[in-house]
């Protein structure tokens, strides 16, 4: 069986981005995706911070799923092979002077 891995997110909260390149600077959060490999379930324990919905693509780049946010995503009824996970976030508006 193959050695889980779990995947490491790391993103600024909104207003919490000081424009700066220095990541000290501001504050940076981080949120876990796992396990990987997965049997059935995809957990996201942070998904509400900013995730808006969650797309699954097959390794032919096909959507083969559409979600709401959850901490845990069903991925049952998925053959086995490779998929790609997109998390779609919140987008806010900003208007330029």
């Amino acid at each position: 069986k193959a050695k889980a891995k779990n995947w490491s997110i790391q993103y600024y909260p909104q207003g919490d981005y000081k424009g700066t390149s220095s990541v000290s600077e501001g504050t940076m959060k981080v949120f876990n995706i796992y396990p990987n490999p997965a049997d059935n379930i995809l957990n996201i324990p942070e998904y509400e911070t900013l995730i808006t919905d969650i797309e699954i693509y097959n390794s032919s780049l096909d959507q083969v799923k559409i979600l709401s946010p959850a901490a845990k995503i069903d991925i049952s009824e998925l053959p086995a092979g490779v998929y790609y996970i997109k998390l779609n976030y919140v987008m806010h508006k900003f208007v330029k002077k």
